[in-house]
């Protein structure tokens, strides 16, 4: 085997240039003879696969010895990105918001991708749980976050029967007229002729099939040539880049990078950008797949040193706190305060009569919607010459209320589901975005309110007038008021246990 020119190592092991950049490199195309050179050093240490191009190449990666130490040290990285992530394992609070960030960002990425126009508050409404819109466009993203969170999608006995769960999902159907797409019209905009015919699509599919469960190649690039794929056959009518990536976060997760893999940001991966465009278009003219798994390291590589260094800066911070706070854990930790109140008070039920506050009460109690009956004025005494005993005020006749129907509890049911419950502080940033979000959803309920249920809002826990009361530091009718136009609002269920009414989340889309 005759040695490889100092060209083609340059322009495969340090930069592995197109054919248009090699011939812009050295500033003339009279060169051919050096980039043939170039493609035969290529094609001695290529590793073909099981997948074709739509002309029926086989897609490969060059596996020179100094691309071999590539490939290793970005699985090497990936690892150390899982390894890092673990460490939060016994910092439970941290994780949680860890994963929270994490997935949001995930949202995001996914509706650039969709080119689904969505504002922060309902993309954190859709993390927590909260969020109970029924916009079309929507959708997708809600899909994919089912996917995320692994509750849809986790049979992979098969490509098609996965993505058949999650194209339902996404598309907010249950049973899907049409599975491939039927024509080719939304793909020969930009592909200069490098795509999948539909009629194709079928064939090129099966080979997917057996490419993900027979393929030799490397387990942590395989996924990643998978995603390629999918985005370039683009067997659907629409989603086809979300897809590809699916399917990759979940062939990792397959692997020693468990469930780690659904949180990493390949989302950002296939976002097309001139220079993302020209390596796709190369590699599905020659099948050389090697342009863009190159490509997409050096963006994930990026983007996990980055995440790196923010984790171990939280994790110490972390640490720290609960180094400093270490001398007062001898004492029993003092349960939250809705679960104190809950579990704790036993709340007389509010008074069926409506009876008038004393004056100085009055004016203590700021109350935004009262229902109770103004105070009486002094009755005035008339001077006459007959002494006649004063004769009682009465107030005047009120039509009676209507009874409200609350149901009777004989014990509280357990719900394993939850939304996110914030960390009940009303200044964190995830109550207050989730309050935005309430206050855009739900126009009757006002900013006080909806910090509250921001705050209280975990499926299974029950929650009292006295509650509100103490978080909210506020007299009790408004507490009573507010927690009465939360229930009117669908946020909560208004139930009676024993002698006093509580108030329990509402699963999203619940309904009555």
């Amino acid at each position: 085997m005759p040695e490889p020119s100092a060209i083609a190592i340059k322009f495969t092991d340090v930069n592995y240039v197109t054919m248009k950049g090699f011939f812009d490199a050295l500033g003339t195309r009279l060169v051919e003879r050096l980039w043939n050179d170039v493609v035969s050093y290529r094609a001695i240490n290529a590793k073909t696969t099981r997948l074709r191009t739509a002309k029926q190449l086989p897609f490969s990666l060059t596996y020179t010895e100094a691309l071999k130490n590539r490939f290793a040290a970005f699985s090497a990285k990936l690892l150390s990105a899982k390894e890092e992530y673990d460490r939060f394992a016994s910092l439970s609070e941290e994780k949680e918001r860890l994963d929270r960030a994490l997935l949001y960002n995930a949202l995001k990425n996914a509706a650039d991708m969709e080119k689904i126009l969505i504002t922060e508050p309902t993309a954190r409404a859709m993390v927590s749980g909260m969020y109970s819109g029924s916009i079309e466009t929507h959708l997708p993203l809600l899909g994919y976050r089912d996917f995320l969170r692994q509750s849809i999608a986790t049979d992979f006995k098969s490509c098609d029967t996965f993505f058949g769960s999650l194209y339902s999902a996404m598309s907010g159907t249950e049973e899907l007229v049409t599975f491939y797409r039927l024509d080719d019209e939304s793909l020969t905009k930009g592909r200069a002729g490098e795509y999948a015919k539909f009629n194709d699509i079928e064939s090129l599919m099966d080979n997917l099939e057996g490419f993900v469960s027979l393929d030799p190649l490397d387990s942590m690039l395989k996924p990643f040539l998978a995603m390629y794929f999918v985005s370039y056959v683009a067997p659907f009518a629409s989603h086809n880049d979300l897809l590809g990536v699916a399917l990759a976060k979940k062939m990792l997760s397959l692997g020693p990078l468990g469930e780690f893999a659904f949180l990493l940001p390949l989302e950002t991966l296939p976002l097309h950008n001139a220079r993302y465009d020209e390596l796709f278009l190369e590699s599905a003219k020659t099948g050389d797949f090697t342009y863009v798994m190159l490509y997409w390291m050096e963006s994930l590589s990026y983007s996990l040193d980055a995440a790196m260094n923010e984790w171990t800066r939280l994790r110490t911070e972390a640490m720290k706190r609960e180094f400093r706070s270490e001398p007062h854990e001898e004492a029993p930790a003092a349960p939250a305060p809705e679960l104190t109140e809950v579990v704790a008070t036993e709340e007389p039920l509010p008074p069926v009569e409506v009876v008038a506050p004393k004056a100085e009460e009055a004016k203590a109690v700021a109350v935004e919607e009262t229902t109770f009956a103004p105070v009486e004025p002094e009755p005035v005494r008339v001077a006459s010459e007959q002494k006649e005993e004063p004769k009682p005020v009465v107030a005047p006749a009120k039509e009676a209320a209507p009874v409200e129907e609350v149901p009777i509890l004989e014990a509280l049911p357990i719900d394993e589901k939850a939304l996110y419950a914030p960390k009940v502080s009303l200044k964190d940033k995830d109550v207050k975005m989730a309050a935005r979000y309430i206050i855009e959803t739900h126009p009757d309920i006002n900013k006080q309110q909806a910090l509250f249920f921001a705050s209280h809002c975990t499926l299974g826990r029950y929650y009292t007038i006295q509650d509100y009361k103490k978080t909210m530091k506020v007299a009790y009718e408004t507490a009573r008021t507010s927690m009465d136009r939360l229930a009117a609002s669908k946020l909560y269920k208004k139930l009676r246990i024993k002698n006093k009414y509580v108030y329990t989340p509402r699963k999203p889309g619940e309904k009555e």
